[in-house]
């Protein structure tokens, strides 16, 4: 099979600099084809470094924070539940008071995204919910039966 070229010999010669610059291009070629030889330069990918999270020891997918009075607050779902982390500090969740306020009852499944609100002096905590097919995923909402505690009881979810 014969290459296909746009330019002729003489038109391509002349885009790449004229005669002296394969000169430069033949040393270029040699110098890496040298650095690699040598292993100046490496081939081999680095290993791939392992993330340590610097606010949790564990995964936390969808975090939301909001500060109220001082403190923040973040709500996750996780194993079947929405926990509730209370902390004087945004970046070191470790200490962090926390409590499950909220558990997926039987028939429903796939808790997503909880969010937390304080609207008009009571907590909100909205988030995703399905039948176990991801088609139906419908919003919910819990609300703070105490509205001076986010980590307090909370009614029923009600769908949104």
């Amino acid at each position: 099979m014969t290459p296909v070229s746009f330019f002729s010999n003489r038109e391509f010669t002349e885009l790449r600099g004229g005669p002296q610059s394969t000169s430069k291009t033949m040393k270029l070629i040699f110098a890496l084809a040298f650095l690699f030889g040598a292993g100046l330069v490496s081939t081999k990918p680095e290993p791939k470094a392992t993330y340590h999270n610097p606010v949790l020891d564990y995964a936390a997918p969808d975090p939301f924070v909001v500060l109220h009075e001082g403190f923040y607050y973040m709500v996750q779902s996780r194993n079947g539940g929405i926990t509730v982390y209370k902390s004087s500090i945004l970046t070191n969740w470790r200490e962090a008071e926390t409590r499950e306020v909220y558990r997926v009852p039987e028939g429903l499944a796939n808790c997503w995204a909880p969010e937390i609100h304080y609207v008009q002096g009571n907590w909100y905590i909205y988030f995703a919910l399905d039948d176990g097919d991801n088609a139906n995923h419908r919003m919910y909402v819990i609300q703070g039966l105490d509205s001076n505690n986010a980590l307090g009881d909370y009614t029923e979810e009600q769908r949104y």
